[in-house]
């Protein structure tokens, strides 16, 4: 099983909730002691030979500290040896900006909620796809009968904007403190647990 199924089956319903009322697509403890033996089945941590689970971003071991890190997930990423987890995250969900001129449903697509990178106002894209090159050859009614038919378009669009929307996609990045990472045959030491000094 993929990580990303066990995370499907973890927020069908929506985000969780904590006792403290913060609410997100976040996977941390107490639900990650819930779901700690599920986690080992997947294909990213089956070679965890030690699986804790932290409480908090910084833990102590031996008296000395260490820091979670964040890592990016993807499709080859394993974990092997042993591995402090403190949280499995969801990203806020992303569009691909080539999505925006590829991702035509019908004629028309329309983008999630997008942000202005200078006022951060929310706003959105709507496409409509027509042919040109064909207005070269048009007469008078022909270009009013397109404006009609982009018109109808849009009026679709409008109407039932869920079928038009541009899909979303939405990464995992895990944090914690991880003995050894693979992705695509390369193997990376990010800490060492029996060494002496810590490594980050």
């Amino acid at each position: 099983m993929k990580l990303n199924d066990l995370l499907k089956d973890v927020f069908a319903y929506g985000p969780l909730t904590y006792d403290n009322g913060y609410s997100d697509y976040v996977l941390m403890n107490p639900y990650l002691k819930l779901y700690k033996d599920r986690i080992l089945q997947t294909d990213e941590f089956k070679d965890v030979k030690s699986l804790e689970i932290m409480d908090a971003l910084v833990s102590s071991i031996d008296g000395k500290f260490i820091s979670a890190v964040s890592y990016i997930m993807n499709c080859n990423s394993k974990f092997e040896g042993e591995c402090l987890l403190y949280s499995i995250n969801l990203t806020p969900s992303l569009v691909n900006p080539s999505d925006l001129i590829r991702s035509f449903n019908e004629g028309g697509s329309i983008t999630p909620i997008l942000y202005d990178e200078k006022d951060f106002s929310p706003y959105k894209i709507i496409g409509l796809k027509y042919k040109p090159y064909l207005t070269n050859f048009f007469g008078e009614q022909e270009y009013h009968d397109l404006r009609g038919s982009l018109h109808k378009l849009l009026d679709s669009v409008l109407d039932d904007p869920k079928k038009y929307e541009i899909p979303e996609k939405r990464n995992v990045y895990i944090r914690g403190v991880f003995q050894s990472v693979k992705t695509d045959s390369k193997e990376k030491e990010i800490f060492d647990f029996k060494e002496e000094e810590i490594i980050l």
